[in-house]
């Protein structure tokens, strides 16, 4: 037991020491690199949604004013044909319709009502001039958005209908399906669509982002929590845990053959 003390003694803090360098060194590298892409991320998303919502409303407002300057104004069976060319034009548009000035349509572009349409709530939309958006919960249980122009001076107005759920990214910065927390509201603060769980914890094991519409008022919050940064590390984990181990063995081989 002497003689394995005196031969080893040195070589185990010899080998301690350049084994934490490394791994010390590699660890904070890369809690550095899940900040850093982490809050990237975020940001991105945040801004990649308020991109997503202004291209979303810009062309429904294009649809709309095509169909006013034509003169659609009914749901006879001309103005119903062109609701319908409308609709299959701009794709986010599930419907357009006639709204009478209880907020309930009178024809859509298939010339019939899908049911009743609760409305969540209503306001102007900035930026658009006889323009209002509505958050509406459809017959089916699904939200939606409802952006709706007046018409001339009378009491109806066009309208067309997206998914809530398209206002808001539907694919990571990477690629893969976005699954972080993210929530979009109006301008007057009214939640339009939210998508993943609200993460909770301490501030430093979330990172977050928040973004305007600087046209529409729409605000963002997107929300990714460290674990599920990490998880987009996990091949640099594995190769950190190679390393180690290689390192390790290094270690052991060193020990076994110093001389006495």
């Amino acid at each position: 037991m002497r003689a394995f003390t005196r031969r080893n003694v040195i070589a185990i803090t010899v080998g301690v020491l350049l084994t934490s360098a490394p791994l010390l060194a590699f660890d904070f590298w890369l809690g550095h690199l899940v900040n850093q892409q982490g809050l990237e991320e975020a940001e991105t998303s945040a801004q990649r949604a308020i991109s997503l919502a202004e291209t979303r409303v810009a062309s429904v407002i294009d649809a709309l004013d095509a169909l006013a300057k034509r003169g659609v104004a009914s749901c006879q069976a001309g103005d119903v044909e062109a609701m319908r060319k409308a609709t299959f034009d701009t794709i986010p548009v599930k419907e357009i319709a006639l709204v009478g000035p209880d907020g309930q349509p009178l024809c859509t572009d298939l010339g019939l009502s899908f049911g009743q349409r609760r409305i969540l709530s209503s306001e102007p939309l900035p930026g658009a001039k006889r323009y209002a958006l509505d958050v509406v919960r459809l017959a089916n249980g699904e939200r939606a958005v409802r952006i709706r122009r007046a018409i001339g001076d009378g009491v109806n107005s066009l309208s067309a209908l997206v998914p809530a759920m398209l206002f808001l990214p539907q694919v990571s910065g990477r690629g893969g399906p976005f699954s972080a927390y993210a929530r979009i509201v109006t301008h007057g603060g009214s939640v339009i669509a939210t998508t993943g769980t609200q993460p909770t914890g301490p501030p430093a094991s979330i990172f977050s982002a928040k973004n305007n519409s600087q046209r529409f008022g729409f605000g963002v919050d997107v929300g990714i929590t460290r674990s599920r940064a990490m998880a987009l590390h996990v091949g640099i984990e594995r190769f950190g845990m190679l390393a180690t181990g290689g390192i390790v063995l290094a270690l052991i081989s060193f020990i076994v053959l110093v001389p006495g």
